[in-house]
């Protein structure tokens, strides 16, 4: 009887001992996977972080590029439109010396 329940009593210790062994194992994968993910998260927001930075920089070089070539378009117009002018001046002139 008394080997019976020493038996029963030594299963009993077993199969906690690998219940918990169990848990913990399932435990510390759990806590590792959130790790993991917090820091996965961590490195996606940085991530975008720079990359709405990258944005920001870009388009306000972009917007001064714009309007840098906005003048500039202007200015080459004006240049365009003397050059017109000048070139009607001398076909005019060619006109009144040919006849």
């Amino acid at each position: 009887m008394w080997q019976n329940f020493i038996l029963i009593i030594g299963l009993v210790i077993s199969f906690l001992c690998l219940l918990g062994g169990v848990i913990t194992v399932w435990v510390n994968t759990n806590v590792k996977i959130a790790k993991i993910e917090t820091m996965v998260n961590i490195k996606i927001a940085a991530m975008e972080m720079s990359i709405a930075a990258y944005i920001k920089t870009n388009s306000e070089n972009l917007h001064e590029s714009f309007a840098d070539n906005k003048e500039e378009h202007r200015s080459i117009s004006a240049e365009i439109k003397e050059i017109r002018a000048i070139v009607h001046d001398i076909n005019l002139a060619i006109v009144k010396f040919s006849k």
